[in-house]
């Protein structure tokens, strides 16, 4: 055998190790799941998911990965059965993706969201939030990556969209009872 076939053999060979290595590593690993305070998350597609209440939810993230996060103590009232999810109209950061995730969660909590602006400028028809007098998540874009609290409002800060995928994430396991 001339050393062109040897050469081509050890290429197919190492070739199609890893293709298995690869495909059968997600098949033959171990089952997957993790845990996190008594709740278990499943691997799929890329995605932990995690049935509560039998209602399921998808994250990217696992608690673990956002312990570094915190929420005011304050954090939000929910007793009204109504939060109002804000947002500014003309604001770079990509809000309308996260403030369904909540919206999502919100509802499934027996909470009604109202989805509502920071300012007039630019707000379609829908209410100006006031947290003098409402309960409220907001999301704007900002230099660093925060929770705050204004007044009666939870204010969530991102410096791009996968940042604050993980500050929605982080609320909705909070609101989940996953995390404190």
């Amino acid at each position: 055998m001339d050393t062109t076939k040897i050469m081509a053999w050890i290429i197919i060979i190492l070739m199609t190790v890893s293709v298995l290595g690869v495909v059968g590593g997600s098949f033959f690993s171990e089952d997957g799941n993790k845990k996190y305070n008594g709740f278990t998350f499943i691997n799929t597609n890329n995605y932990w998911s995690l049935r509560v209440n039998g209602e399921e939810y998808s994250f990217q993230y696992l608690p673990t990965e956002l312990e570094n996060l915190t929420l005011p103590a304050e954090s939000l009232d929910f007793s009204l059965g109504k939060v109002y999810l804000g947002f500014k109209p003309a604001d770079t950061i990509n809000w309308e993706g996260s403030l369904n995730l909540l919206a999502f969660t919100l509802y499934k909590q027996n909470i009604m969201p109202q989805e509502s602006c920071l300012i007039e400028e630019g707000c379609p028809d829908i209410p100006i939030i006031n947290c003098q007098e409402n309960p409220g998540i907001i999301i704007v874009s900002g230099d660093e990556t925060s929770y705050t609290q204004d007044q009666k409002c939870l204010i969530m800060t991102a410096t791009d969209n996968q940042e604050l995928t993980k500050l929605t994430e982080r609320l909705i396991y909070k609101l989940l009872g996953v995390m404190n």
